[in-house]
């Protein structure tokens, strides 16, 4: 207790001193550029690693200063020949929560709870007055709202400054309300900040909520948008009542340069969110990070530098349509918490590229550039160090930097910059790459061949006669449309494509289900008469040629999302499962039945009505999955009830379904599943892989089980990937039964760039450990192989893999010979 007296009696003393003695020193622009750059490309992106104490806080000045620190460094580096792009960390406006009178006390305080008690004395009449416009608010929201007003002016002051002095594009982070910008003395004597300008508006919240937000701020100046966190952490949700945006509003930014979309911290770690920013569009995902220390200890054991791994590294292998991924970090000590991490860029890895680590971490490729810790990792001083020993080491370095350690290296966090010219292609090409088979692995050819537009997201089927169906998004007439393409000598050759239902809206996440010869159909997700997406259906009963017109399955104004179908065989009656958000902030998959191939739908209800959560994400359930099984109809999906993503199924009884289970094994440590796949054998055994990253170790694996006996048991594990050690990832899986064994196929980073893996399992024996091989002939061509769907006659004789392949500069579908 009398450190902490001590401490804030500290504090009040220098902030006296501060307010007797005037402002901080504005620093000068550097004249000469410490950074090198390619001159290529159409953006050059600048990332912040940001260092900070509480004395930054002591005014709007302070503030404003501590970020010019980062700014000098940059000035001279800025590109005059191509727009540039400013990206400082999540939760820069938490500092600014604590800046100027109000605050004094506050800055004071021993822990972050006597910090923000002190901190409500200070705006008490402002919060008290939310709690009378937004009854039933919490006391902490009542705070966060009217600390609304000095985070927009930090956020106004500052970073629409740096945007508009420098003619540079500027994102940054704070937790901040909606809010209106009055004069009026009522709402200045409210809400207004007492060290605020006698002519500066009061920053008023028109709304009971606070988000977690990145601001955009445009070269004149001006907010040119925000967008919302989505995922929160508990001390987000249960310490600040912070309020979660929705899914379903998620979308990019479009720039003069491409598009571009914020992923705040833990958004960038989750699929379902990662999935919507590939669908409109993203091409740089901005990872704005307030990470809960770097090498320090982690509560649930992991080395945190490689934790961090599984966030914007993996998404930029994993998702076609990412081309980039930057990430701003925040370091120092905010009382008893900790910030600190490293910089980065990341890109598609290739073969050829050097690899690059963080501290303590195992080298890969796929890195544009990753900034310094602030102490170099020890192998740099003496390569012969173990893992181990490095990350000792370091982590003692962590803890002297601490809150609390008494050493004399507490909270002198370094700041750190990089930069890089990037290449986003917008609606255009990306450069061309050349392939040169390798004579090993399967074959493949284009499955429609066009000179312009990206085809992505192939799904593929045959009908009980042996045809193969290949749908996908097609965007060769400008926006993404759903085509049709079919082979009958299982896709050696194909049909030209056409497209299925021509739409104003774009098409995005086709699938494609057949029954009895010359029976299909189709369904995708299209904005067609409305703002928000929503699923549509066509049929066919000749083979493709034709198709029925397209019909909305169900009209609820609400988004609908992620279509999975799949036909009973020997019969007319279809399944369609789906994500839906008519129910509010919680999506919910649900399902409908056709009796007539699809030309007519049942009224659709939700797989798993046990899950009554909606107002808040931990009822969320996406990515469904189904198909038809000797039990019936099997639907999984993916599900956030414990917090984080685990594998759920259930099987249709009758009209209904059985109480969902877990399929996914359970861990003490945080899972986070994704991209499941169900399918049937012949015999309507059902088995289910999905995507899998568990244990803090960074790096994806592929999982899987099958139905026995009304059980789940796990598949067995694949050799050569994370769960047998390896430091790599394995996305995505797909399976099918091929010539009497179980074919699972997934996008393989062991060839130092997403190439396609496959492992054979027969016997299926859930203790044991299969082999994978190379799937594609590429070798060590820098083309990237992404989203694998492995597609398999009703009988088992054939199956072709489709994917999506980069060499043509667009995205092309491309089909295997058959395995």
């Amino acid at each position: 207790m009398r450190c902490r007296s001590s401490f804030a009696f500290a504090v009040l003393l220098g902030t006296l001193a501060t307010l007797a003695c005037g402002g901080p020193t504005v620093p000068e622009d550097d004249t000469v550029c410490g950074l090198s750059f390619t001159d290529t490309g159409n953006v050059r992106v600048f990332v912040v690693g940001h260092a900070f104490t509480l004395d930054d806080a002591a005014s709007l000045e302070h503030f404003d200063a501590s970020f010019r620190e980062d700014v000098v460094r940059i000035a001279p580096c800025l590109s005059s020949t191509r727009p540039n792009l400013l990206l400082f960390p999540e939760d820069a406006g938490l500092i600014a929560w604590f800046t100027g009178r109000r605050a004094m006390l506050a800055r004071g305080a021993g822990d972050t709870e006597l910090a923000f008690n002190a901190m409500y004395s200070g705006w008490f009449r402002a919060a008290d007055e939310y709690r009378r416009r937004f009854p039933g608010i919490s006391a902490a929201r009542s705070l966060t709202l009217a600390l609304g007003d000095p985070a927009w002016r930090a956020m106004e002051h500052t970073f629409g400054g740096i945007a508009k002095r420098y003619g540079v594009w500027v994102m940054t982070s704070a937790n901040v309300p909606y809010v209106e910008a009055r004069r009026d003395s009522d709402a200045v004597d409210l809400f207004r900040d007492v060290d605020a300008d006698g002519d500066a508006p009061a920053y008023v919240a028109t709304g009971p909520e606070c988000f977690n937000a990145a601001l955009l701020y445009a070269p004149d100046g001006t907010l040119a948008g925000r967008s919302d966190k989505v995922y929160l952490t508990e001390t987000e949700e249960e310490d600040l009542d912070l309020s979660p945006a929705s899914l379903e509003r998620l979308g990019a930014f479009v720039l003069p340069f491409g598009k571009v979309g914020a992923a705040i911290s833990r958004d960038a770690f989750y699929a379902p969110f990662l999935q919507r920013l590939e669908d409109v569009g993203t091409e740089l995902v901005t990872q704005p990070e307030a990470w809960s220390g770097w090498t320090v200890g982690d509560e649930q054991g992991g080395w945190l530098p490689d934790t961090i791994l599984s966030s914007g590294w993996s998404h930029t292998q994993k998702y076609r349509g990412f081309r980039y991924s930057a990430a701003p970090m925040l370091s120092g000590n905010l009382f008893d918490l900790v910030f600190d991490g490293q910089v980065w860029v990341t890109g598609k890895s290739t073969p050829e590229q050097t690899p690059r680590a963080f501290v303590g971490s195992q080298p890969l490729t796929g890195w544009v550039d990753v900034g310094p810790w602030t102490f170099p990792d020890p192998v740099e001083a003496d390569a012969s160090l173990s893992l181990e020993a490095r990350q000792a080491r370091l982590r003692e370095a962590g803890d002297a930097l601490a809150p609390g350690s008494g050493d004399k290296r507490e909270g002198k966090y370094a700041r750190s910059l990089i930069a890089s010219d990037l290449s986003l292609a917008g609606d255009g090409p990306g450069p061309k790459v050349a392939v040169t088979p390798t004579g090993a692995g399967l074959p493949s050819r284009e499955v429609a061949s066009v000179d312009v537009g990206a085809q992505t997201n192939p799904e593929g089927v045959y009908d009980a006669a042996g045809r193969l169906y290949v749908v996908f998004s097609d965007a060769r007439d400008g926006k993404p449309q759903v085509y049709v393409t079919t082979s009958d000598d299982d896709g050696r050759t194909f049909t030209l494509a056409q497209p299925v239902s021509p739409g104003p809206g774009r098409q995005l996440r086709p699938v494609i289900a057949a029954g009895p010869a010359g029976s299909v159909m189709v369904a995708w997700q299209e904005a067609r008469e409305g703002a928000k997406e929503v699923l549509w259906t066509a049929a066919s009963t000749d083979g493709a040629l034709s198709f029925s017109a397209a019909s909305q399955v169900e009209a609820t104004g609400s988004s609908q999302w992620e279509a999975a179908l799949a036909w009973q065989p020997g019969t007319t009656r279809v399944a369609l499962a789906w994500t839906d958000f008519r129910e509010g902030l919680a999506p919910k998959v649900r399902m409908a039945r056709s009796e007539d191939g699809g030309h007519t739908w049942s009224a659709s209800a939700r797989v798993d009505p046990g899950n009554t959560v909606t107002d808040r994400h931990e009822g969320s359930q996406l990515q469904p999955t189904v198909t038809w099984s000797a039990e019936g109809w099997s639907v999984a999906w993916i599900d956030y009830r414990e917090r984080d993503w685990e594998v759920y199924a259930a099987v249709s009884t009758g009209e209904g379904f059985t109480a969902a289970v877990q399929v996914s094994p359970p861990s003490e440590a945080e899972t986070l599943a994704s991209d499941p796949h169900l399918t049937s054998a012949p015999d309507g055994s059902a088995v289910l892989v999905w995507d899998d990253l568990r244990e803090r170790r960074g790096h994806h694996d592929v999982r899987g089980a099958r139905r026995v006996q009304g059980v789940w048991e796990p598949l067995p594990l694949v050799a050569g990937g994370a769960d047998t050690g390896a430091f790599l990832s394995r996305f995505r899986p797909s399976v099918a039964w091929v010539r009497d064994a179980w074919h699972v196929v997934f996008q393989d980073l062991s060839p130092g760039k997403s190439g396609l893996g496959v492992a054979r399992m027969s016997p299926v024996a859930s203790t044991s450990l299969v082999d994978a091989a190379r799937l594609d002939d590429t070798g060590a061509s820098p083309n990237q192989l992404t989203r694998p769907r492995v597609v398999a006659r009703s009988d088992g004789s054939a199956g072709v893999v489709l994917f999506e392949d980069d060499r043509e500069g667009f995205s092309r579908v491309r089909v295997t010979d058959p395995l």
